[in-house]
């Protein structure tokens, strides 16, 4: 029987969107979807207000470092992707909303997987053997599974497939003019999502670009602003909330405890295994390959139209690998351009035997660590306990509770937060920390009052009271409570009910949490 030309695609986009389910049990729990950290429930706090009221560029956001708000850097192209999904669920269920968040990663990384399957078909890439081990690296690849989990409703949800979309898509114009219009799109849109991460790879296109492809510049930077010029026109420069933040002193305490911008640890590298086994093959395969392409120019290719993707994927790949030394946020787009300039590097080997091996190598530690990490993950029951607490919340009024943990409070509850988890917020996160380290009542009760607070959510106390010290005092803060002050601090007396001012009711108490309405 002769196969149907669309079983293969389909059946490689069902591998990307059912592989990122690996975190299911880590983001539902009693048939409810949560989401896998507090910039998520941030992102849908603003499709919410979006389905509300119908605002879809939202360039502030008052329900963060209440009452002062912030300026926010988050763009409006996700929130419309995941508003969509969501009144096509909302008719079926009552928490449509959340299972459209809880659902945009894997189906944003599906149709970025159909598009790859389709474009590297493309004669122009001739990718020959290696085409196989690079679409696995993008469906298969830990880093990248994280950016496109399920429960995943983030700005990384987009980008990262509109950038593996985007290296593609040079290559492709680099051999054909066909792609120029489509290259250039899509850096807009990845442009739109964000200018941290997607601006500092358009930069090395653009350079790249401009040594090799001077032909193709005018048409392509038109194609890039024809998306991102209205956008910005639309959304708005918001530079200045970052520059009054970046004068705080107390800022760099506070980054130092984001995970994504801290240094990975040695053993995340294990998972690059070809870049370093290979690394004397590499540089003799790139030579042989280019001494014989030089003897041998295909028809009508000029030497530097050939060059162009062996030097675009190495830079890029190594100003990835650089940049994921210094925060491991830029790990997540470093996997797919690694494997592209590994492997184009290697496909000059002609023997199916040595093939095999470096394809079994490169996917083999991918497999094992995928199923490795299965078991290691726990359902979200302390999401769950958030979730019951914001229950409790009724009448309005601010939340003061911990940063980490106050974008859920503030989804789940609708109410605006002291401390949320953007460097904007950072002056809600210091007087949320003040809170927490004070021993006097009198001190808590101005925080309190001049923040609007009321609602005080106290989380387990060991870990909150070490966090605030650490975010006042820096990373090497002294986290111990001194045992003759045990009860004298505020953190300490709510937790245990000792002898607590009869302006903090107690609401609602569980194995984490313990929620106070304050009347001042």
């Amino acid at each position: 029987m002769r196969r149907q030309p669309w079983v293969p695609p389909a059946v490689f986009v069902l591998l990307v969107i059912a592989v990122r389910f690996k975190y299911v049990r880590q983001m539902v729990l009693d048939g409810l979807p949560y989401f896998a950290d507090a910039d998520c429930y941030t992102r849908m706090m603003r499709v919410k207000c979006l389905l509300q009221d119908g605002q879809v560029f939202r360039s502030f956001h008052p329900w963060e470092n209440a009452p002062l708000g912030i300026t926010t850097h988050a763009t409006a192209l996700t929130d419309l992707l995941i508003a969509l999904p969501a009144l096509l669920f909302s008719p079926f269920s009552a928490n449509g909303l959340d299972w459209a968040g809880w659902l945009i990663s894997p189906l944003l990384a599906g149709l970025a997987g159909w598009l790859l399957w389709k474009w590297t078909l493309e004669a122009a890439l001739d990718l020959g053997w290696t085409r196989w081990p690079l679409l696995l690296t993008f469906a298969l690849h830990p880093l990248v599974l994280w950016s496109n989990s399920v429960g995943r409703p983030d700005h990384q949800s987009l980008f990262v497939p509109l950038l593996t979309l985007a290296l593609v898509l040079d290559l492709l114009r680099a051999r054909d003019a066909r792609w120029v219009w489509p290259s250039g799109l899509c850096w807009g849109l990845a442009l739109w999502v964000s200018l941290y991460e997607p601006l500092a790879l358009f930069l090395i296109s653009l350079i790249l670009s401009a040594v090799y492809l001077r032909g193709q510049m005018l048409r392509w930077l038109a194609g890039v602003l024809l998306v991102a010029g209205p956008a910005w026109l639309l959304e708005g420069w918001r530079w200045g909330g970052l520059r009054d933040t970046w004068k705080d002193p107390l800022l760099a305490n506070w980054l130092a405890m984001v995970g994504e911008l801290k240094s990975p640890p040695p053993w995340y590298w294990l998972s690059f295994p070809l870049a370093g086994v290979a690394l004397v093959f590499l540089g003799y395969s790139a030579f042989t390959a280019f001494r014989a392409r030089r003897a041998r120019p295909a028809k009508n290719e000029t030497g530097s139209r050939w060059l162009f993707p062996v030097v675009y994927s190495w830079v890029l790949s190594l100003v990835l690998v650089g940049l994921s030394l210094w925060q491991q946020r830029w790990m997540t787009l470093l996997p797919f351009p690694l494997a592209w300039a590994v492997f184009q590097t290697l496909r000059p080997l002609r023997s199916p035997s040595w093939r095999t091996c470096w394809i079994v190598l490169h996917l083999l530690p991918l497999v094992v660590w995928n199923l490795y990490e299965i078991p290691q993950l726990a359902p979200p029951k302390g999401l769950a306990q958030v979730r019951a607490m914001a229950k409790e919340i009724h009448g309005g009024g601010t939340i003061l509770a911990p940063w980490w943990l106050s974008p859920a409070l503030l989804y789940y509850s609708g109410q605006p937060i002291v401390a949320s988890s953007s460097h904007q917020s950072l002056s809600g996160i210091v007087d949320s920390a003040r809170f927490f380290t004070t021993a006097d009542f009198v001190q808590a009760g101005e925080i309190l009052q001049r923040r609007g607070v009321r609602w005080v959510a106290v989380y387990r106390p060991v870990r909150s009271f070490a966090n605030s010290r650490e975010i006042l005092f820096g990373p090497g803060a002294d986290p111990s409570i001194v045992q003759k002050d045990f009860y004298r601090y505020v953190l300490l007396r709510l937790w245990d009910f000792k002898m607590v001012p009869t302006r903090y009711q107690i609401v609602f108490a569980s194995e984490d949490w313990k929620l106070y309405r304050y009347d001042p």
